[in-house]
């Protein structure tokens, strides 16, 4: 083994230590969650970071005595706990944009740290661990709330084979379909609208797919945003807003939730103007060019998480370009149709 790798072990060595010892000092609350039918321990020392991250996932609950975990992830807040990290192997100049470490882009280990909510999140994919620790939950910005572990759960989704992907999700336990696109493309407005419609809820800007004998798509996060403007033009949605005083409004859609399902067909939505929506088939290469693109946008410097799976899913499943109009009943109108025609 070499140096670094040598200095890469002994720092994730350290972190187990630090977490055990900010558990002494305030007990960390257990989680026994089910992402993607893969049990998932969630520990998180510190109550205030408890409150900002486990809400999201409460939703995915699974049998507490299943065991072992696929997945075990360690959380602390290092202002409520008292305990640092310990030293990192790297200098202070090796940070690079997006988190990621000059020099660590490692097979096993992976690590990213975000020196704007002084966040760290480090994935040992043999052991199956994760340490994550903040400075203080203060500084933990509101869209994490929505989304906690992004990173982690994304390595961790390309070890199952699966893939972590920016995109919304709607449907019914018979058939779903996957909603992809950069941001601001329209995803989280056209599921809102599916979600005011009927359909069941999956996820908004997020998911995990797999593309096994029968592709399926699956929940991660049980919270869905949504731009003030859109919100006053779906009322029906009222009833599940948290906080209609946000920009974005947030929203608790568990109600409505639909864990997993089928995976039907894969839209890819763009702002086109006019009144009504329109569908259009688009090649294989295409769409796995624009799920790529929102895959990396995940993937903390990963390399391309999930890559595989993604070139799967576009070969294997129906795509097609989902031309956006004005009237929000007939977009959720004209997803419904390619749920029906699936």
């Amino acid at each position: 083994m070499s140096g670094p790798d040598r200095a890469l072990d002994s720092f994730v060595d350290d972190l187990r230590r630090a977490f055990e010892q900010a558990d002494a000092s305030v007990p960390a609350r257990d989680w026994r969650l089910r992402v993607a039918r893969r049990p998932l321990r969630l520990r998180i020392a510190g109550d205030e970071l408890g409150r900002r991250l486990a809400p999201a996932l409460e939703h995915l609950a699974g049998d507490a005595s299943v065991a072992p975990a696929s997945l075990t992830v360690s959380c602390w807040d290092r202002t409520a706990t008292g305990v640092p990290p310990p030293p990192p192997p790297w200098p202070l100049d090796a940070l690079l944009p997006g988190g990621r470490i000059r020099g660590h882009a490692h097979d096993r280990i992976r690590v990213t740290y975000d020196s704007w909510m002084r966040m760290l999140c480090v994935y040992d994919r043999e052991a199956g661990d994760a340490y994550v620790t903040v400075a203080t939950a203060a500084d933990v910005p509101p869209w994490v709330d929505r989304a906690p572990l992004r990173g982690v759960l994304t390595w961790w989704a390309s070890d199952l084979d699966a893939a972590f992907l920016h995109a919304s999700a709607v449907g019914h336990r018979d058939g779903a379909v996957v909603i992809a696109g950069a941001s601001s493309s329209g995803k989280s407005t056209t599921a809102m609208a599916c979600l005011a419609d009927g359909t069941g809820f999956i996820g908004d800007d997020a998911c995990v797919v797999r593309v096994d004998d029968a592709p399926m798509v699956f929940s991660v996060y049980g919270r869905a945003k949504l731009e003030r403007d859109a919100f006053a033009r779906l009322p029906a949605l009222g009833d599940v807003a948290l906080d209609v005083t946000a920009d974005p409004v947030v929203l608790d859609p568990t109600g409505c939730l639909v864990p997993e399902a089928p995976l039907r067909a894969v839209l890819l939505p763009c702002l086109a103007g006019g009144e009504r929506s329109r569908l259009t088939p688009v090649r294989p290469s295409d769409a796995r060019r624009a799920l790529v693109h929102g895959s990396l946008h995940e993937d903390g410097g990963a390399g391309g998480a999930g890559l595989g799976t993604l070139t799967r899913l576009a070969a294997n499943v129906p795509c097609y370009r989902l031309d956006l109009g004005t009237d929000l009943r007939n977009v959720a109108a004209t997803v419904r149709s390619v749920l029906e025609a699936a």
